[in-house]
């Protein structure tokens, strides 16, 4: 599992809302960054934002970093900026969080990280996983669904999925295009096209319709410029002009 703590060598075992787990959590004043990368979605962008009493665009452009696969460089996640010594989050001051209670889902989750699983090109799920072998010589038990609920989880998983989903759509062809030139494809692009993935709002539309909507316009702009890329190295290196597109959607 694919999760955003920095620790990628450990194991997680999934967990329904009906489970209960033993853990141990800190208040929301404690900074987790030691721990997780704090990732940030459209959602997390608003309410923080709001806080703040900073435009969406504006707290991006200020205090959230993307992050590019090592070798296609497509967009895998993004984070809030890192700062200081040993990489520390940029709201971290002294151990502390300055952004308590408005932190991101995913720092609000933790130690339970949520990831999203493609199942097909059509179908896909959010789960919620529990670090498996941790001692909690001062843990707790939880019920999993009153974390969900108090964390915002379950009322932003929809914009988690969307979110999630157009880095998936966009990588797909930025893997092909890798290992087909073991070039990685254009990406100056791509930095303005996630900025609008995770600012862009309408008013008119509720939370989870514009997570849907920025979606799709970010794979509309990542297709224009990857698929003609696609057809390019399938015709130099299979000698056909025809059918990739349909095989990536």
């Amino acid at each position: 599992m694919n999760t955003n703590m920095k620790n990628q060598g450990s194991t997680y075992c999934e967990v329904t809302a009906e489970d209960t787990v033993i853990m141990e959590r800190a208040e929301n004043s404690v900074c987790c960054c030691k721990a997780i990368d704090a990732e940030v979605t459209l959602a997390d962008i608003q309410r923080i934002s709001r806080h703040l009493n900073l435009s969406a665009k504006k707290f991006y452009d200020k205090f959230c970093q993307p992050i590019y696969d090592e070798k296609s460089k497509a967009v895998t996640t993004v984070t809030l900026a890192a700062t200081g010594k040993m990489g520390a989050c940029v709201f971290c001051r002294e151990g502390k969080c300055t952004l308590g209670d408005v932190k991101p889902t995913s720092c609000l989750l933790h130690p339970l990280v949520r990831e999203f699983i493609p199942i097909s090109d059509c179908a896909w799920r959010v789960v919620y996983a529990n670090e498996k072998g941790v001692p909690a010589n001062n843990g707790k038990p939880y019920l999993v669904g009153d974390l969900l609920e108090k964390s915002g989880a379950l009322s932003s998983e929809i914009v988690f999925g969307h979110t999630r989903l157009a880095y998936y759509e966009a990588a797909k062809h930025y893997k092909v295009i890798y290992a087909m030139t073991h070039k990685p494809a254009q990406n100056d692009f791509l930095a303005d096209a996630v900025r609008h993935l995770l600012t862009d709002f309408d008013d008119n539309l509720s939370l989870e319709e514009n997570a849907e909507k920025n979606r799709s316009r970010y794979r509309q702009k990542v297709w224009r410029v990857t698929e003609p890329l696609l057809h390019k190295a399938a015709l130099k290196h299979f000698g056909i002009s025809g059918g990739i597109e349909v095989i990536m959607r």
